[in-house]
């Protein structure tokens, strides 16, 4: 994957695309990102390019979203650019993947760590499941357009980089356990190192600024593209993806369900790294118990498991049907 960070990244995007010899580009943003997409626009010349706008003002990739994409999509289209954040990009980058069309990010806020990632979680039947979708061949973000993101996507970016602290310990600990085979050492390290370039002085530049130079969104749309790389040399999202996405799905999900607006992806995730931390430091904290495990284990019965599965998940856990 290439990837460019920095000024004037529309006329790099241009560049990229006809060095490559496409010729018919198809746009995608929504309401919020349109002014991104008329910029991107402005600057793609030598070839043919149709703009697709999701009017939703709280998009939610489920099929709905799906389908308009796919119907979009003319004969002769020879590549797909999301002109926006997480939840286009994950839109964009599946029907990539089901089309068999290569795939380009413009990013407008540096908030999640999937631009560069071959998966894609989506809603289907209330239920956020993870899809293959394309790695972007190209990912770029302008420095002008990402510091002046609201300042909450950015902490919702930083969010995503601290969830990586505790999602790449539970792939560790997978391969401790269970002896997983898929865990590399390597990639575990540079996660660590990626998770590790940021503080907490960079949440408090996102939350106490009116935006501008001071934000450090630059910074962080490096370690999120950097992110998205290791999950694709690694070929699964488990390097930066554990318990604590698991956690902000469900909050995702119970909120859809209820007919409530869900928070930022990346602010779930951080938020959810530190329930996870809480814990981690509780279990640590108490030691094993290896007579009590072995008496709750005798105890079990699957009877209860599920009703007290039911009673907390609700109709969740009745959505099983895949796009």
């Amino acid at each position: 994957m290439d990837s460019y960070v920095g000024p004037d990244a529309a006329a790099r995007v241009n560049q990229w695309l006809n060095e490559k010899g496409f010729r018919r580009a198809l746009v995608v943003c929504d309401i919020n990102t349109r002014f991104a997409a008329d910029i991107l626009l402005n600057a793609l010349t030598g070839m043919g390019t149709r703009l697709f706008i999701f009017n939703d003002v709280s998009l939610v990739p489920d099929e709905t979203a799906v389908g308009k994409l796919f119907m979009a999509v003319d004969p002769g289209v020879d590549v797909l650019i999301s002109a926006g954040a997480g939840t286009l990009n994950d839109l964009t980058r599946y029907a990539a993947h089901r089309l068999r069309l290569p795939y380009c990010v413009f990013a407008t806020a540096a908030s999640m760590d999937g631009y560069a990632s071959s998966v894609a979680p989506l809603v289907a039947d209330g239920l956020k499941k993870t899809f293959p979708a394309a790695a972007p061949l190209f990912a770029a973000g302008d420095t002008a357009i990402l510091n002046a993101a609201p300042p909450a996507m950015t902490a919702a970016g930083y969010g995503d980089i601290a969830g990586k602290h505790t999602s790449v310990t539970d792939w560790e600990l997978e391969h401790l356990i269970t002896g997983a085979r898929d865990f590399d050492p390597l990639l575990a390290h540079e996660m660590r190192e990626i998770a590790e370039q940021h503080n907490s002085n960079d949440l408090r530049l996102i939350c106490c600024t009116g935006g501008g130079a001071a934000l450090p969104a630059a910074g962080i749309m490096e370690s999120l593209l950097r992110s998205g790389i290791v999950m694709k040399k690694a070929g699964h999202s488990k390097p930066a993806s554990g318990s604590e996405h698991q956690l902000a799905h469900f909050w995702e999900m119970r909120a859809l369900l209820r007919g409530a607006q869900p928070a930022l992806h990346g602010a779930m995730v951080g938020a959810a790294a530190l329930v996870v931390l809480r814990a981690a430091e509780w279990l640590i904290s108490r030691g094993p118990d290896w007579a009590a495990a072995y008496e709750k284990a005798d105890m079990f019965d699957k009877n209860i498991w599920q009703s007290e599965i039911r009673r907390v998940f609700g109709r969740v856990i009745f959505c099983q049907r895949r796009i």
